[in-house]
């Protein structure tokens, strides 16, 4: 299973949080357990959008979700995610 954010940890809600620090508190929570087991942390994409994609198209993926870092977590529908697809 992958995660990329962490809403909740021990009863502390996260969610109005920006997202780039669940991600650090959820990569901090996962350290050296992140590479076996059934729970990994899905690590952020480097490099430019337009490559990702066409990579990702290749290689047979639906496509990219985009998330603004700086974000809360919001329910619903919003701007702070984009998809882009294949």
């Amino acid at each position: 299973y992958y995660v990329f954010a962490a809403p909740f940890v021990d009863g502390e809600d996260l969610r109005p949080q920006p997202l780039r620090a669940r991600r650090e508190r959820l990569e901090s929570l996962l350290a050296g357990r992140t590479d076996t087991g059934p729970l990994r942390y899905s690590r952020a994409l480097a490099g430019g959008i337009a490559e990702l994609w066409r990579e990702s198209c290749a290689l047979g993926f639906e496509g990219l979700i985009l998330k603004d870092p700086d974000a809360p977590y919001v329910g619903g529908r919003g701007t702070a995610w984009l998809k882009l697809k294949c």
